[in-house]
């Protein structure tokens, strides 16, 4: 064995020019080992270049970084091009090959004025105009933005407009189907692709896919469990929470209220000395059939709405003097903080809490529709329009049976 050793170790110092000592051939070993790598890593770094090289071209070519059959003959002629150019790779000089890839794919490149991307972005500039111009909530319209960009990505940004048809749309909604997402996302990710795909047509910038309106396009959300708070895991957290989150709490509880119409409560919407609340919920408020909902005020609740009353028109501000809540576009990209569900986090992880902020609304809604006679005010309560003709045209709810069921929910959260 020492003598197998002795010869490698003989070969080694013969290959390297050195004599046969160890110490000799330690730093001359060292050196011819340093090179070698070193031009084994430019070897790897070239290949992976090249590679780099093919996949952008190819991108630039189909719009994706697929080769399917469904090409212009300009196309197809450009990809065997490329296919022929790997295939001879070895007579070409590796400097040269990045210009020969790029040449081959300008001759037959999408014009940019032409492509998905250019077009996405036409669009999703037109919803932040819609921000600036107040008629989109800033997180509506960067959801809106993330649910486009599936579709752009899944088509190519490189590709040309002109390919979205009915084939392709159906082709998405089976790529939709069989996402790993929920049937409701699935269905918004959908949904505002075809709102974009009818914008291009109102633009004349394609023809309208004929399918487009198709009821075959379906995603059934099925039933969904409705899961709340129980009375006592209000009362725990209530107990749990410091500051103003007690008050947010009890607002969303007694009325219905998301942190986000916490957050807008207005001063002149409180009657400070009825002890209650008029108002329309935030999210529906510029809807004229959105109903004002008078909302008599759990003493507690009102107790502590003195207590942090701000003295400007807006009721409940940070420590800070800004409001809770806030959502701006920031050079078209959406800011936002949320400091009331920042605040429950910490609660609801010291505790080990599962359930969201969310479902306290539900909660309160959950608790109406169990009771026979204040069920009648569950969707009052929640701020909904009026479903029917008679709700909407002639029969207001009655105010005094409604104080009674607010009141009712108090006993109901023991406070």
């Amino acid at each position: 064995m020492k003598e197998y050793k002795g010869r490698k170790y003989a070969i080694s110092c013969r290959q390297l020019g050195v004599t046969e000592s160890k110490d000799a051939s330690y730093q001359p070993a060292n050196e011819w080992w340093k090179a070698k790598k070193a031009e084994i890593d430019a070897a790897g770094v070239q290949r992976k270049t090249v590679a780099q090289h093919i996949a952008a071209a190819v991108g630039r070519i189909t719009g994706s970084d697929a080769i399917n059959v469904d090409r212009t003959e300009a196309e197809n002629d450009a990809l065997r091009q490329l296919v022929k150019l790997l295939e001879n790779r070895k007579q070409e000089a590796a400097d040269k090959l990045p210009q020969k890839i790029a040449a081959i794919a300008d001759a037959v490149a999408v014009p940019d004025e032409r492509t998905v991307n250019r077009h996405v972005d036409r669009w999703v500039q037109t919803q932040q105009a819609r921000v600036g111009a107040g008629q989109m909530a800033p997180d509506q319209a960067d959801n809106i933005r993330i649910a486009l960009y599936h579709f752009r990505d899944w088509l190519g940004v490189a590709a040309p407009v002109d390919g979205i048809n009915a084939a392709k749309f159906h082709d998405f909604y089976l790529w939709c189907l069989a996402k790993d997402w929920s049937n409701d996302y699935k269905k918004k990710v959908f949904g505002t692709a075809r709102t974009f795909v009818r914008f291009l047509w109102e633009g004349d910038v394609i023809p309208l896919p004929k399918n487009l309106d198709s009821k075959g396009f379906r995603f059934n959300a099925g039933s969904k469990v409705i899961v709340t708070w129980t009375p006592q895991e209000f009362r725990t957290m209530l107990k749990a929470s410091p500051g103003q989150l007690k008050l947010h709490l009890l607002l969303m509880a007694n009325c219905g209220m998301t942190q986000k119409d916490v957050s807008d409560l207005a001063d002149d919407e409180v009657d400070w000395n009825e002890c209650r609340i008029r108002r329309k919920r935030s999210k529906t408020s510029d809807k004229q059939s959105t109903p004002t909902v008078n909302y008599k005020l759990w003493p507690v609740t009102f107790e502590l709405l003195k207590k942090y009353r701000s003295g400007t028109p807006t009721v409940l501000l940070t420590e800070s003097g800004r409001p809770f809540i806030r959502k701006e576009m920031v050079k078209g990209k959406l800011v936002k903080s949320d400091n009331i569900n920042s605040n429950f986090t910490h609660v609801r992880k010291r505790l080990n809490f599962p359930k969201s902020l969310k479902l306290l609304r539900k909660t309160s809604a959950t608790l109406l529709e169990s009771h026979e006679t204040y069920g009648r005010f569950t969707q009052h309560f929640l701020g909904h329009a009026p479903r029917t003709i008679a709700a909407r045209h002639y029969a207001a709810p009655a105010q005094d049976l409604f104080d009674e069921a607010v009141a009712w929910l108090a006993q109901q959260y023991g406070v």
